[in-house]
């Protein structure tokens, strides 16, 4: 393979072949590089790339193996979008930030190796990844953008880190086969269809810390569930007696679609000017007595 290479940039690639090896003394790949080549199968970056840009291996559909170097810091949007043939992948320790659909349709992605100092995955980076089954997302994340996870039907679990403030718009909608979240100590927001379509859905838990979520985060999600909050289970049936229930409960189960027997409509929550989400968010009181519902 030819490469063209301007003062430590690859700007280009001429040729075909399954395996290819980058030159040492490159720091950034530009947009578009290997754009659809649908030969390369394995590919080598060496350390010293700090920078892989926007759709640089976008639907390299034969692609199998990638070996990413300590060295990289950034990558542009839809990196690896469409390499449908890619199984794993490590991502390095300097990856703050998962770009928007980055991994977007790795429709045989099964496991992905997050950086400890990830603190954002973008829209839609792992939507469409239908072979993934488990995340093990690093403490270090705080968001998780509009539809990441959206479509990844074989995800099971999901455990969010206590660090994870936001979980946003359709983040893991569709994931049909989703049996069990738990949500983070600081989880304190699920945006609109957060978890909309989720049907295997059966247990949610929330922790003490959290306080918001839209009216409809899980619709479609069914009509019985467990919710365990503050260390208790509740089951949750459609017209429930809520005698005994917390608030907190009776709230949450709201975004179901579940009605309730006795429950008051919960409350507006109005976030300050400048907070970075302003959207309908619904409040959940913590008031009431425990009960094993």
């Amino acid at each position: 393979m030819v490469f063209t290479v301007t003062e430590g940039v690859l700007v280009s690639c001429e040729g075909s072949g399954e395996t290819v090896v980058i030159p040492d003394g490159i720091r950034e790949i530009k947009n578009g590089v290997f754009y659809k080549n649908s030969s390369l199968k394995n590919l080598f970056i060496p350390e010293g790339v700090e920078t892989i840009g926007t759709c640089a291996f976008y639907f390299c559909e034969s692609l199998e193996s990638v070996s990413l170097p300590g060295s990289l810091t950034e990558l542009g949007k839809d990196v690896f979008a469409g390499c449908k043939s890619l199984e794993r992948i490590r991502l390095p320790e300097n990856i703050t930030e998962i770009p928007d659909e980055t991994f977007a349709s790795c429709s045989a992605l099964r496991h992905i190796g997050f950086p400890e100092r990830l603190e954002a995955i973008g829209k839609r980076a792992f939507s469409g990844c239908g072979s993934l089954e488990e995340v093990i997302l690093p403490g270090s994340l705080r968001l998780i953008r509009e539809g990441a996870f959206q479509g990844c039907e074989n995800l099971k679990r999901v455990e969010i880190p206590d660090n994870t403030l936001e979980i946003m718009k359709s983040a893991f909608s569709g994931c049909s086969s989703l049996e069990e979240i738990i949500l983070g100590e600081n989880t304190n927001y699920l945006g609109e269809y957060a978890f909309r379509d989720c049907g295997s859905l059966s247990s949610v838990s929330v922790r003490a810390g959290f306080t918001s979520v839209h009216h409809n985060s899980f619709a479609g999600c069914g009509n019985s569930f467990r919710v365990i909050f503050e260390g208790k289970s509740y089951t949750i049936r459609e017209n429930m007696k809520t005698d005994g229930v917390p608030y907190a409960v009776c709230c949450f189960s709201h975004s179901f679609g579940i009605r309730h027997t006795g429950t008051e409509s919960y409350t507006p929550l109005t976030f300050p000017a400048g907070y970075p989400y302003m959207d309908e968010f619904e409040y959940l009181s913590t008031g009431g007595e425990e009960d094993d519902g």
